[in-house]
């Protein structure tokens, strides 16, 4: 039982396995639109906002998406700079206390259904 749950990905991260996630990109941006207080089509297509990036990060790691799925559910990015925000974001996660606070409502969000 616990082998249907592992997956591993296209070409995109041939070699890299990991265990099926169960929370859905749509409940994880309901979360962070709740924590943000804005609507999801306000801030998807801003540039560098915190809300888009929080999304990526959150739907990686809690959705099961790849990075291909990621890109195509905020309209087409490409898996490459999905790849590259998230990282870049998770290090702004590691510097940045509020921004970490944030990511804890949004995680406590998603678990509790809150939203």
């Amino acid at each position: 039982a616990a082998r249907s749950q592992i997956l591993t990905t296209s070409t995109e991260q041939p070699d890299r396995s990991f265990v099926r996630r169960d929370i859905s990109f749509e409940k994880i941006v309901s979360s962070v639109e709740h924590v943000k207080g804005a609507r999801w089509d306000a801030f998807n297509a801003c540039h560098g906002d915190w809300g888009l990036l929080m999304v990526l990060y959150l739907a990686r790691h809690h959705s099961g998406l790849t990075l291909r799925e990621l890109g195509d559910r905020v309209g087409g990015m490409d898996y490459k700079a999905v790849s590259h925000r998230i990282t870049r974001f998770k290090k702004c996660l590691e510097n940045d206390s509020t921004l970490k606070q944030i990511e804890r409502k949004c995680r406590s969000e998603m678990a509790n259904g809150e939203t």
